[in-house]
């Protein structure tokens, strides 16, 4: 009998034995990069799921953190898909981050180029390309007329064909109103000859934030518009 029970504490305590090195926490390192340029990541967050371990890389990508077996390393970067890695029995783990650039919000045109949307703070309309599918159009002012809040279309003439004035801001100015800039593909010109089957998109900048961007010609607005550009596919003839 007492072989019996001195057989039983000892498998009692070869579990307890087993378990306390099974729990101990154990230092992983390794090195983060990102996929594109194979250079490695400064500032990358890595934390221990469900836990409130955490650090940050070095310089040269480097990290340093305790971890127990079965613990969860989540690295996430701000533009970068966020990874979660099982810890195992391997104390090294190298890590390789890849660019998720959907997140980085949407793309508003501004200025000379783009922005994201969340870094826009400027009051920007946009006018529905389905009216100027509609119906055949004079002219692009007869276009904006009535269809973009904040902006007036004056026909100064009855000749047929006649560019409009269009205000944009500075309507009801004690001072003489001027027309607002006007910028296709990037270039600043005038519209009057443009066809309306030829423009894809028309944006206008309503407010003073737009001289931030293209100085004090853009103080009455600004009126971006871009023209239909070839696509890589199968010819349609319409």
């Amino acid at each position: 009998m007492k072989s019996a029970y001195l057989k039983v504490w000892l498998l009692v305590a070869c579990f307890l034995t087993s378990m306390g090195a099974w729990s101990q926490a154990t230092t992983i390192s390794g090195r983060v990069t990102s996929e594109d340029e194979g250079k490695p990541m400064a500032g990358v967050s890595i934390t221990i799921k469900g836990k409130t371990v955490g650090t940050q890389t070095g310089i040269e990508g480097q990290y340093s953190i305790q971890a127990n077996v079965g613990d969860v390393l989540v690295v996430s970067y701000t533009g970068f898909a966020s990874q979660e890695i099982v810890i195992g029995t391997a104390i090294t783990y190298d890590i390789v981050l890849k660019h998720e650039s959907s997140k980085l919000g949407e793309v508003v045109v501004v200025g000379y180029g783009t922005q994201t949307r969340r870094s826009v703070t400027t009051a920007i309309a946009k006018l529905d390309k389905e009216v100027l599918a509609t119906q055949p159009r004079a002219n692009i002012g007869s276009a904006l007329q009535g269809t973009v809040s904040g902006l007036q279309v004056v026909n100064a003439s009855g000749q047929p064909g006649a560019t409009p004035l269009i205000l944009l801001r500075g309507g009801a100015s004690i001072n003489t109103p001027g027309a607002p800039l006007v910028v296709v593909d990037g270039v600043i010109r005038a519209f009057n000859d443009l066809a309306s089957e030829d423009i894809a998109s028309i944006e206008l900048l309503k407010d003073a934030a737009a001289t931030a961007i293209y100085g004090a010609r853009a103080n009455n607005g600004v009126i971006l518009i871009t023209t239909k550009q070839g696509k890589s596919g199968v010819a349609n003839i319409s």
